[in-house]
């Protein structure tokens, strides 16, 4: 998403890195709330868009209160595209696009959207390492269980993002009390996610670096 520069809102450049090009590089601010409005409302500045210096791409922040004129990485409250969710690269890029969709989903707060993503990425994962395609994810899972290719832990950590992706993409039997996915449940799900892959993915990958240097 490009955007056009204000040169004249470029007061000042802040280090953060870069959801697009992963540079820890400098950002300027492009653009800003009035300081005289937000005076009169709240007091502070809490929205911006920053250019990265690297590659041009454009990000949004919103921020905690600060008094300064300018955000720093410990007062981020919300950051789109969200930064820190760069799969590792010895996950397939199926995979990885998958889980990348639900850290953005994550970090605009649609909690049952990062709960599919994720239950979808974890099936490209199981498709990856040679369970039957035309298999549901529970068959999947099971198989790679009974084949010893994930042990009996990582198993039921997998069907827990299987059955919490399903909360996510199905609307509950009772019309008032509706099933969904809470923003604790879906953090916790993208994490233990993160884990899978890094038992089934990463850990393999460094020692086979190791082994063969």
């Amino acid at each position: 998403m490009k955007l056009p520069v204000t040169e004249k809102n470029d007061f000042t450049r802040l280090i953060f890195e870069c959801p697009e090009c992963r540079a820890k590089t400098q950002f300027k601010i492009v653009w800003h709330p009035s300081q005289a409005v937000l005076t009169q409302i709240h007091g502070h500045i809490t929205r911006y868009v920053l250019q990265c210096t690297a590659c041009g791409e454009h990000i949004f922040l919103h921020t905690h209160k600060v008094e300064a004129p300018f955000p720093t990485e410990s007062n981020i409250e919300t950051q789109f595209p969200p930064a820190g969710h760069f799969p590792h690269s010895s996950i397939p890029a199926e995979v990885a696009t998958d889980l990348r969709e639900a850290a953005i989903c994550l970090s605009i707060g649609a909690w049952n959207a990062a709960t599919v993503m994720c239950r979808r990425s974890l099936q490209s994962c199981a498709k990856d390492k040679g369970a039957n395609p035309k298999d549901d994810l529970f068959a999947q899972l099971k198989e790679l269980k009974d084949q010893n290719l994930i042990p009996d832990l990582v198993y039921q950590m997998a069907d827990t993002i299987r059955k919490k992706g399903n909360i996510g993409a199905h609307p509950g039997k009772d019309p008032i009390v509706n099933a969904s996915v809470s923003e604790k449940e879906a953090k916790a799900v993208f994490g233990i996610v993160e884990f899978v892959y890094k038992y089934v993915y990463q850990i393999p990958s460094e020692v086979d670096a190791l082994s063969n240097p």
